[in-house]
């Protein structure tokens, strides 16, 4: 019987070889998930504390039965972002000048992250089966959240007509992730 071990990860990320190749695959839809195990279980992600344990029950289950060594797990910063969106298209973001920018919530995004993934963390931490570790955290990166906040083409434009509003965006955003990892850490 497959056992997991999160441990052969982190031989490979240490250059170290490990016993036996690990199984890692970052993102895995839970609506192909739902396919593979032939189990409905997407709809409880956004329940109650018994349904969220129900779905991650089923989200580790998943990634056990597939034999990998980890589970993959991100809690998006720019899904919690006041006005986000504009990084799927068609749509200028909430912050298109520097007036938009000082007055942009950026205190309480933090605030905002935990209130809406702690209970995630803890519902996949007490599913997680014996050998495992998730992997992930804190999902989008700089570029990511710039263009959820200003679009994608817009950035351009920003960056040509205004670059010191420009940097400041990017710093701000650093500064932000810091702030969230540091407290996931």
């Amino acid at each position: 019987m497959f056992a997991p071990d999160y441990r052969l990860l982190v031989d490979a990320v240490r250059n170290v070889r490990p016993e036996r190749l690990p199984v890692y695959e970052h993102i895995i839809s839970a609506e192909i998930m739902e396919q593979i195990l032939d189990h409905g279980f997407s709809e409880l992600e956004k329940g109650d504390e018994t349904d969220l344990r129900e779905y991650y029950r089923h989200f580790c289950r998943f990634f056990k039965e597939m034999t990998y060594d980890a589970v993959s797990f991100e809690a998006g910063i720019v899904d919690i972002m006041p006005d986000s969106g504009a990084i799927y298209g068609g749509r200028p973001g909430p912050i298109q000048n520097r007036e938009d920018f000082e007055k942009y919530p950026w205190e309480e995004i933090p605030e905002r992250f935990w209130q809406e993934y702690d209970r995630h963390y803890e519902a996949l931490c007490k599913c997680l089966p014996a050998g495992m570790k998730a992997v992930g955290g804190v999902g989008y990166g700089v570029f990511e959240i710039s263009e959820d906040l200003v679009g994608y083409e817009y950035l351009s434009y920003m960056q040509a007509d205004d670059p010191e509003l420009f940097a400041d965006l990017y710093n701000r955003i650093g500064e932000l992730m810091a702030t969230i990892w540091g407290s996931f850490i």
